[in-house]
């Protein structure tokens, strides 16, 4: 890519249609690297506590498995039973993203996941039903 300084006016302008350019290129990056392969996505976990100050990210993994991608797209937060949540959130990686996972709520996530189910209440009515 050629730049003409003089046609954008400014160095802060053409600085900004340089990174305009560059974050399309790498919005496309993981479609055009998934071609033939597995895409990955990172799933995030921010439980919401009591006050939006507390609110942090507390679960952070990377997936390529397709049913656990939809799963939190559909569910978007496991509820507790004190009525604060873990709000869950998927995104694509980025071509060569490293991504520091944090494994916070892996089993819970994993129980509601297959018993299909968005609450912690849910997981203890159906233990309750089972014994």
């Amino acid at each position: 890519m050629h730049f003409n300084l003089h046609q954008y006016g400014s160095l802060e302008r053409l600085w900004r249609t340089i990174n305009d350019q560059l974050d399309e290129l790498i919005e496309l990056q993981p479609i055009i690297e998934s071609e033939g392969e597995d895409m990955r996505f990172v799933i995030e976990g921010e439980w919401s506590r009591y006050t939006s100050s507390q609110q942090r990210v507390v679960h952070r993994v990377v997936t390529d498995r397709q049913d656990i991608v939809e799963w939190v797209r559909k569910t978007h937060a496991i509820r507790y039973t004190d009525g604060t949540s873990l709000v869950l959130s998927v995104r694509p990686c980025t071509f060569r993203e490293k991504v520091v996972e944090i494994h916070g709520y892996d089993l819970l996530i994993d129980k509601c996941r297959l018993a299909g189910c968005d609450s912690v209440q849910a997981l203890i009515d159906r233990k309750e039903v089972q014994k």
